[in-house]
């Protein structure tokens, strides 16, 4: 019960908290195994901003089993080699965003 009114409390609140922060509860109520109905519009409520801001490795993956538990789309990485360098990018249903592998959302 407590782990619910927390969810969805963040999700009442999401644009006023940190995204890590944000994050940190959503992966946390999976882990939990919360009714991913409860989770849900929390991720909803993320998703845009998260699709376009995750910059590290760590935080897509931890985003994507988050959306996988609440059955939303995945993002995927999109890695290109341009002028022998290579870039990361995020391709989702919202924004895309750039993803370093050093990089914090």
């Amino acid at each position: 019960a407590l782990a619910a009114a927390l969810v969805a409390q963040a999700s009442a609140s999401h644009s006023q908290l940190c995204k890590k922060m944000l994050l940190s509860i959503a992966q946390s109520a999976v882990r939990l195994t919360l009714d991913p109905e409860v989770l849900k519009p929390l991720a909803q409520g993320m998703a845009p901003a998260a699709a376009g801001q995750i910059r590290s490795l760590r935080d897509l993956s931890r985003w994507n089993e988050v959306l996988s538990y609440c059955g939303m789309p995945s993002i995927e990485l999109n890695r290109t080699r341009a002028q022998g360098r290579e870039t990361m990018s995020t391709i989702s249903t919202f924004d895309g965003g750039s993803v370093s592998e050093d990089g914090d959302w």
